[in-house]
């Protein structure tokens, strides 16, 4: 279960609606590598989202420890993550923050490690009436700076999905370089 929680009531409130598109946009994805999303609503004003169960630790945690797979294994998570990104773009969503902490590694039997996408609070839908899980404006700069595209990097309004191709690309050189391909000490 994931709650938000905020001392300020006008921000409880915007959360609330957040945590509903949240759960709305990555409830419309049913793919095995996209997380499942069960219910949502609030308690007590706290709003929350209850999703499935998950046992293991996030690509990004398994950067930060070095932790090296076979090509065999990379393969096979980058593959499945391009499927899981795939079946999001092809419910007209646009994701907007996909970087290593937003790629959780499920260990299933034998070992095999299955990939699935969390986090949807700043994704975007595709459809004409372009609803956001959060409001952004021309200039307004959402998402983590390692792994933007250029053009969401200078805060253009009308980005699609190919700001998550250059996402999950910035992820590969990643996982085969152990470095992001531009690092900065800053924004």
């Amino acid at each position: 279960i994931k709650f938000l929680w905020a001392q300020d009531p006008e921000k409880r409130a915007r959360l609330t609606r957040r945590v509903a598109f949240e759960a709305r946009i990555a409830a419309s994805v049913q793919h095995p590598s996209v997380v499942q999303i069960f219910d949502f609503g609030a308690h007590d004003d706290t709003p929350f989202i209850v999703m499935e169960a998950l046992t293991g630790y996030t690509l990004g945690e398994a950067f930060d420890a070095a932790q090296s797979f076979s090509l065999d294994t990379l393969i096979h998570i980058l593959s499945e993550v391009l499927r899981g990104l795939a079946a999001v773009h092809d419910a007209g969503i646009v994701h907007r923050d996909l970087k290593p902490d937003n790629i959780f590694l499920v260990k299933q039997a034998r070992g095999k490690l299955t990939p699935k996408l969390l986090d949807f609070g700043i994704s975007r839908s595709l459809e004409a009436t372009r609803h956001s899980a959060v409001t952004t404006t021309e200039g307004l700069i959402v998402g983590t700076p390692q792994y933007m595209s250029p053009e969401q990097a200078r805060g253009v309004g009308d980005i699609d999905k190919r700001t998550d191709i250059y996402s999950l690309g910035t992820i590969i050189f990643e996982a085969f370089a152990g470095v992001v391909p531009f690092p900065a000490r800053n924004i």
